[in-house]
């Protein structure tokens, strides 16, 4: 096990912009609550989807339970929605909460109420998260904010939005034009009640939206999001995202939730160190149905890939075991941390000092016949 001097609130935050690490951060940008959890803690839902004391009780589990080194709230997906006004049911123990019905038509029938803040389902995230602040300072907290997309699905309805999309894509820069605002004055409500972290999940799945629409239609916004949310934003979006890998860069985002519906290999390879990669373990197969030795295997394979954070891809079912999910800090804290070129060449020079002069010599003329066959690109001819 790799010795470790890093405060889990540092590591995920160099970690999001591809930094040195002690170890690599174990995190959650969407929920790990589950049943277990519930039962230690003594909170459940849906008290804690609206009441600041519960759900911030209940989100510090993972860190006093699981370990990792992120806090993250709210739970559900609805808390901004509800408070545009979306009707809803916040479900019970069992159940995720939902919205009841689409409450608009359109852009021009959208309200923004003016005290969006203060309504219970976003006041409830904010004193939450001032709650967290003051009692993990060296914890990473990890805020939420839906994008335009999202809440237009959940306002306006998906089938109507992707008929919109469609037919009369103006019509849904309109919608999301409106929607940016109420979106961003969320996030910074919760940047300035003291998160490190903002998740910033978008319907934006390659089933929903193609990568041209991404492009054309959704990149925009979240490029002036971007520029108006003043704390690291790390994107999420379920689904198989591979053919917007690129648009994802473009846009800005330092740090991206993927989906293990893209194989790790093939993402890491695609983003190279343009951009970090968070996830790694399928929540059904390895998560909900599997072992601590199936979730290491799978968190490993993540690891080896490139991964810079690990963690789950999606909200983890209530019904997961709790053990299953400690072995996520278990495989992080077995894998090796890799080398930067640097350490490699102190590691080097270190050896060379080490040797008798004849074998030093030697392995130093190697060296040097390695060097001289270097190309122009940095690589061995």
């Amino acid at each position: 096990m790799q010795k470790e001097f890093m405060s889990p609130r540092s590591r995920i935050l160099s970690a999001i912009y591809g930094g040195r690490v002690d170890r690599v951060p174990v995190g959650c940008i969407t929920s790990v609550v589950t049943h277990e959890q519930m039962d230690k803690i003594g909170v459940s839902f849906p008290e804690a989807h609206v009441d600041p004391e519960a759900m911030a009780k209940l989100a510090a589990a993972s860190y006093e339970i699981l370990g990792w080194d992120t806090i993250k709230v709210p739970f559900s997906v609805w808390n901004l929605s509800a408070a545009l006004g979306a009707p809803m049911d916040w479900g019970n123990r069992n159940k995720w909460p939902d919205g009841l019905r689409p409450i608009y038509h359109g852009p021009d029938h959208i309200n923004v109420p003016s005290d969006l803040l203060d309504q219970e389902s976003t006041k409830a995230v904010i004193e939450a998260i001032k709650i967290l602040r003051k009692k993990y300072p060296h914890v990473a907290i990890v805020g939420t904010v839906m994008g335009t997309i999202t809440q237009s699905f959940n306002l306006i309805g998906v089938e109507k939005v992707m008929k919109m999309i469609a037919t009369e894509p103006d019509q849904v820069k309109k919608i999301c034009h409106i929607l940016k605002e109420p979106v961003i004055d969320y996030a910074n409500a919760q940047i300035e009640a003291g998160i490190d972290v903002l998740d910033f999940a978008d319907h934006a799945t390659g089933g929903l939206v193609s990568a041209k629409t991404y492009k054309d239609l959704v990149m925009p916004v979240h490029k002036e999001i971007l520029s108006r949310v003043k704390c690291p934003v790390v994107l999420h979006i379920c689904g198989n995202t591979y053919d917007r890998l690129e648009h994802i860069i473009e846009a800005g985002f330092p740090c991206f939730n993927i989906d293990m519906a893209v194989d790790p290999f093939k993402a890491k390879l695609q983003v190279k160190d343009k951009l970090s990669l968070w996830g790694g373990v399928p929540n059904i197969n390895s998560v909900l149905q599997g072992t601590p030795e199936m979730v290491k295997q799978e968190a490993k394979k993540s690891l080896a890939a490139g991964y810079e954070i690990l963690g789950n891809e999606c909200s983890v079912p209530l019904q997961a075991k709790d053990i299953n999910l400690i072995a996520f800090l278990e495989a992080a804290q077995e894998f090796a941390v890799p080398l930067t070129d640097e350490e490699k060449l102190a590691q080097f020079g270190r050896g060379l000092a080490r040797m008798d002069y004849k074998s030093g010599q030697k392995n130093f003329e190697n060296l040097l016949r390695n060097v001289s066959n270097f190309d122009s690109k940095g690589e061995v001819e």
